[in-house]
């Protein structure tokens, strides 16, 4: 649980997002809910690079959400005659088609104070 010190900056910090962050970061905890509630490794749901920028992130909001530890990032391998979904480290800002995303916890807790009715909505 978020204490009242770290819910007032993490409040004030998430305020200060574009709109875009806010949407990709709301897309990146709901996919960790999705994992959570099917009891499955957080990557089985990772977003594609091509998801979060259809809500409008950029390479550098990327860059900005990867650098401040609120997603991470990795390179999918997964071929058609895995049984799963299968991920290699990435280099930093080395964004490619293949290029997939998970909230961190810290990421997380961005969303929790920021919008908390619409992760219980859609984790229902």
């Amino acid at each position: 649980m978020i204490g009242e010190r770290q819910r007032r900056f993490v409040g004030a910090a998430e305020q200060q997002l574009a709109p875009p962050l806010r949407a990709g970061l709301l897309l990146l905890a709901e996919a960790h809910d999705y994992a959570r509630d099917m009891q499955c490794d957080l990557w089985d749901f990772a977003v594609e690079i091509d998801a979060l920028q259809a809500c409008g992130l950029s390479a550098d909001d990327l860059c900005w959400l990867v650098d401040r530890g609120y997603a991470e990032q990795r390179r999918e391998v997964t071929r058609r005659r895995d049984p799963s979904r299968r991920f290699r480290p990435a280099r930093s800002f080395d964004f490619g088609r293949q290029t997939c995303f998970v909230a961190t916890t810290a990421g997380l807790r961005l969303t929790t104070v920021a919008s908390p009715a619409r992760r219980l909505q859609r984790a229902a």
